[in-house]
């Protein structure tokens, strides 16, 4: 799933539904006492269809939902690192309260709010869109087999990466000058008489 700052305003939009729709879920959830009810159950089975998903949005805003449990020294134990969204039931038998989780919930709904400005920007930004275009090579790539990761982040990708952009510009102001019936005049400037 893509970085929060890499997503269009309706991505945006998207993921701060799921998040507040699992974050009702999950209040939902903890605040019924009799687990074995029919309403529970429902809660449960949403809370379950979502859960993966809401993991990767929550990453996605670089929130760590992980927490370190300290058991009591009079009991003793090893110190536990829970991830709290995956193991929402099991929160209140590791005691620790569901607002953990409901805290890590917050912070990425507000690193989305916060964001949703400049999502409209990306959105609506020609040359966002023209940026995106130069991934394509190394998605075939990754999805050939090889690490399209190191392809990319390699000198020869991304000065392939540059070229692409360039001639990618190039092209969007040509069909621009075009459609502007202004081609033949930018020829003309562009073409040197000695």
């Amino acid at each position: 799933m893509k970085n929060y700052r890499k997503i269009t305003c309706y991505e945006n939009s998207r993921r701060l539904r799921k998040l507040s729709e699992f974050r009702e879920q999950a209040i939902l959830y903890s605040s019924r006492g009799d687990y074995e009810s029919e309403e529970v159950n429902r809660v449960r089975t949403k809370i379950n269809l979502m859960m993966q998903e809401v993991s990767k949005i929550v990453f996605a805003a670089e929130i760590d939902t992980n927490i370190v449990r300290v058991p009591p020294p009079a009991i003793g134990g090893p110190n536990v690192n829970v991830e709290v969204i995956s193991n929402i039931f099991l929160l209140s038998q590791l005691d620790i309260p569901i607002n953990e989780l409901i805290n890590f919930l917050e912070r990425s709904i507000g690193v989305y709010q916060s964001d949703r400005r400049k999502s409209l920007i990306r959105t609506f930004n020609p040359i966002w869109w023209i940026g995106g275009i130069a991934h394509i090579p190394f998605k075939i790539i990754g999805a050939a087999g090889f690490n399209a990761m190191r392809a990319e982040q390699s000198l020869i990708g991304r000065l392939s990466k540059v070229v692409i952009n360039l001639i990618t510009l190039i092209a969007a102001l040509l069909t621009i000058f075009y459609y502007l019936d202004v081609l033949d005049t930018v020829k003309t400037m562009l073409t040197f008489r000695w």
